[in-house]
Formats: structure tokens, sequence, C-alpha cells
């Protein structure tokens, strides 16, 4: 577990998304756009794209002095088209990615993530919108 901030998490994670989330590395999906905080589809013109944000960070165990473990709770959104009901399956595609991803070695906080439920909302013949919502947690040592 490594000795951290919640700024230099967020990112890192962002950073690793753009640099190893990619075709040429394995996974199914490029990503992009990234961004760290709240996000609607509109506010994206490139896509798949993922917003992300840190909605908890409780305290986890108290240790010597000031120090703590530290459960950061994250919320990723995933952003990605359709082409109407013939291609729905993208979403879980990507979403799948994501789950990898952050338990691969390709991710600087592997040792110390757990992933939690993952939701996917899937467009339709009208809409070509489709997103997920991957939800995971890191712990860190705080000082």
């Amino acid at each position: 577990m490594q000795t951290t901030t919640r700024k230099t998490i967020l990112n890192q994670i962002k950073d690793d998304i753009v640099q190893y989330l990619t075709v040429p590395n394995g996974y199914e999906t490029t990503i992009q756009d990234v961004r760290i905080g709240m996000y609607v589809w509109e506010d994206f013109n490139l896509k798949p794209a993922v917003s992300f944000f840190c909605d908890v960070d409780e305290i986890e165990e108290y240790l010597m002095g000031r120090e703590k473990i530290r459960l950061m709770n994250i919320r990723m959104f995933l952003w990605s088209h359709t082409d109407g009901l013939s291609n729905t399956t993208k979403i879980y595609d990507f979403a799948e990615d994501v789950e990898n991803f952050l338990e691969s070695s390709d991710f600087t906080y592997s040792d110390d993530v757990i992933i939690g439920d993952t939701e996917v909302y899937t467009g339709g013949v009208q809409d070509n919108a489709a997103v997920a919502l991957v939800k995971f947690q890191i712990r860190y040592k705080q000082t």
C-alpha cells in the first residue's frame, strides 16, 4: 500500500488510463477523452470517454500518530456511442476493459483496488448513447 494523497491518486488514475487503456495494449477499447470530475454526455466531443471522481473517502483504520489507512471510493462513468440496437454490446466490452485494467499491472494501484458494482445503460434505436458506471475503492495510507 502506498502513502499518497487524494489528488495524486486521481491524477495517476487519469495518467494510467491515457497511457495504457488502448487497443495496442490488448484492450478492446482505446479511450479518446479522460476527465476528473462530474460530466454529462454532451461534455464529450470524442467517445469512448471516461470521467471519474471520488465520492467518499473514508477512514478504515487509525495507525501511529497521524497516519491512517483510507478507502477512496471512486465512481467512474464510461461514455460510448452505439449504432442503435445492433451494437449495444460495445459498452459491455468497455466496462470489462476498465475492470480488467484496474486489476492489471498497467494500473499503479492494482494491488490496492477493490472493484465493486458495475451498472450499464444501453441506448436504443432512437438513442445512440451507452453509459456504464464502475464503482471501485482504492486503499491507501495517509500521513
